[in-house]
């Protein structure tokens, strides 16, 4: 069981690589939502599964371009060419500290992991002039992300993932939004916002996810801001 789930792993960490090479050296896609009346550039949101979860519920934003079990390595040359080609007039980058695609290989302990993160975050700031809005990871249940409080200092931060915690603290579920009923998941005036792993949003069956759309409208509410 646990070499089928490396092996698992292993092929999820293979097909982020393959993507990521193939979205690299192919044209632009056409953006997601984009506005027709929009006068600035279009805002681009990257990321791993998280925001992969979030990007159904994202209103503010024109393109998502996330992969999960990514890292931040493995999209700074991609953002960098984005940021050159398209004149975005924001880029959202989201990443929990993800250390399983071959840019991370040789970082193995938290502080490893955490200090190549900051080198990367600093070499994406020397290669991009575009804003950077940095999206703050949610706390797990069991683990603190790689990426916890990593970014809070940057001048444009939001923590997102505090939409999914109860004052700051790991939680399965939250009150429901007034708009949430038994379909998306609502009982007894609580939804599931984290999913069994403690680390990823919840969905229920009917596709819903609470998590991934509290975290995308704390996303929005903040690129708003910076208009």
């Amino acid at each position: 069981m646990k070499r089928a789930l490396v092996a698992l792993v292993l092929v999820g960490v293979l097909a982020a690589c393959a993507w990521l090479a193939t979205s690299s050296s192919s044209s632009t896609p056409a953006p997601r939502s984009s506005s027709p009346s929009r006068a600035r550039g279009p805002v681009l949101v990257y990321g791993d599964s998280l925001i992969e979860q979030a990007s159904p519920y994202l209103r503010s934003t024109d393109e998502v371009r996330a992969y999960g079990g990514t890292a931040l390595c493995d999209w700074v040359d991609n953002m960098a060419r984005a940021a050159s080609t398209e004149q975005p007039s924001v880029m959202v980058v989201e990443f929990v500290g993800n250390d399983l695609t071959p840019c991370m290989q040789g970082y193995q302990t938290p502080e490893q992991v955490r200090a190549k993160y900051e080198a990367d975050m600093a070499r994406l700031k020397q290669l991009v002039d575009a804003p950077i809005l940095w999206v703050g990871p949610p706390a797990f249940r069991d683990r603190a992300p790689a990426a916890l409080g990593l970014y809070s200092s940057e001048p444009r931060f939001v923590d997102a993932g505090e939409a999914v915690l109860a004052e700051g603290a790991y939680t399965d579920t939250l009150p429901c939004l007034a708009d949430e009923g038994w379909v998306q998941g609502c009982v007894n005036g609580r939804i599931r916002v984290r999913a069994s792993d403690g680390a990823h949003f919840a969905t229920s069956g009917s596709g819903y996810s609470a998590g991934g759309r509290r975290f995308a409208d704390a996303i929005d509410n903040a690129v708003r801001s910076l208009d």
